[in-house]
């Protein structure tokens, strides 16, 4: 018992949201309404307590993370589609070249579709990577 009072509705739980994104992280603890503590709230939706813009709320950004929480990674992103018109062929190698030889500098989404092989370089490795993709389909 929390001790609400008689006339206070009873004590609910509530988690701690150490991000302000106005969703809670792991366990939480009972509140009376009236004696909730700043940055608690009442619910425990949230997959990364340490990031704002990671969160329910937040769109799926193609950089190897679940942006939204919904224990998928990057759903709607497709590795090698550096020019993004849905298809992985030549002409999304054409492009990693030209990032390589630094006649172009990619956009974000550009660089995770590059980055093939995560390891933060967009580089020959990747190049072959693609060129296997390309060859499977």
């Amino acid at each position: 018992d929390v001790g609400c009072g008689c006339d206070e509705p009873q004590a609910e739980y509530y988690y701690p949201d150490g991000d302000l994104d106005s969703f809670g992280f792991e366990s939480g603890d009972l509140f009376c309404a009236d004696l909730i503590p700043n940055g608690w709230v009442n619910n425990s939706d949230d997959c990364d307590d340490g990031s704002e813009w990671i969160n329910p709320d937040s769109p799926e950004v193609c950089d190897w993370v679940d942006n939204n929480c919904d224990d998928v990674i990057d759903e709607g992103c497709t590795p090698g589609d550096v020019v993004m018109d849905g298809v992985v062929n030549v002409t999304d190698l054409v492009q990693m070249v030209q990032f390589i030889l630094g006649n172009s500098i990619p956009d974000d989404y550009q660089t995770w579709a590059s980055d093939i092989n995560q390891d933060s370089v967009i580089n020959v490795v990747d190049i072959i990577i693609l060129v296997a993709i390309i060859l499977e389909s």
